[in-house]
């Protein structure tokens, strides 16, 4: 603070009253636009570890799982996951049971664990034309272009001819946040674990079953209220020592 007002003291001798006035109006714009970012930054970790409990319990039994629903989507944060219960309050029990106690706060969402070992987590009312989208042909990689990262994958899959058409046809777009991949390499560089391969005539949720199936944890399908934006991306468990934080 005592270097901000010694710059501005020093900007205000060297202009006018007016420019002073402009840089001044500059100066507040920054840092109401720093507020906000460590704003939404906060939020976004709080949200995460929020997340936290389901992963641990999918974790815990070595399941995947995968979460369908609407979002508020009121600003450009994302994604912005349903109300979850509290995990000390969340009791221990039967898998299914106590996810849907995860969720006990949204009665509209279902919990249903199919036969690949794959636990479905959805809002009834959740529009999945998108997921049911047939893609003819995606190929993961291969060589110096190995996925490392199960978001890079998304990539992959939205941007097949499919499914740029269906989006495009239905006015449909992704968030900024939708195409970037926190953390680089992340997932894979360590552990050596990477998607090759190829498939035909799969569904965009069958790609992205394809996906979980090689690195663990959960794909999340956020749909706005209008339509006009979905936000697709993977979240797993990752080990530093003794700590297990949630990483995308």
């Amino acid at each position: 603070m005592k270097i901000r007002t010694t710059y501005l003291r020093l900007v205000r001798r060297r202009c006018g009253r007016t420019e002073y006035r402009y840089v001044l109006f500059g100066a507040l714009i920054l840092v109401a636009a720093v507020a906000v970012a460590q704003e939404d930054t906060l939020r976004a970790q709080q949200e995460t570890m929020d997340f936290k409990p389901l992963l641990q319990v999918l974790d815990s039994q070595k399941l995947l799982g995968s979460l369908e629903y609407r979002g508020r989507c009121t600003t450009n944060h994302f994604p912005d996951f349903p109300e979850f219960k509290p995990h000390s309050s969340v009791s221990h029990g039967p898998t299914l049971e106590v996810l849907s106690k995860i969720f006990e706060k949204d009665a509209n969402v279902s919990v249903v664990e199919n036969s690949g070992g794959i636990v479905r987590m959805r809002q009834d009312d959740v529009p999945t034309d998108l997921l049911d989208v047939r893609i003819g042909h995606v190929a993961f990689g291969g060589g110096a272009s190995d996925i490392y990262n199960p978001n890079e994958a998304i990539q992959i899959i939205l941007g097949t001819p499919e499914v740029v058409l269906f989006m495009r046809q239905h006015s449909m777009q992704l968030p900024s946040a939708a195409g970037s991949v926190p953390g680089g390499m992340g997932h894979g560089a360590e552990d050596g674990t990477r998607l090759t391969g190829e498939m035909n005539h799969a569904t965009v949720r069958e790609a992205l079953d394809h996906v979980l199936q090689t690195f663990g944890g959960i794909w999340i399908y956020q749909v706005c209220p209008d339509r006009s934006a979905v936000y697709i991306h993977f979240y797993y468990l990752k080990k530093f020592g003794s700590i297990l934080i949630v990483q995308s």
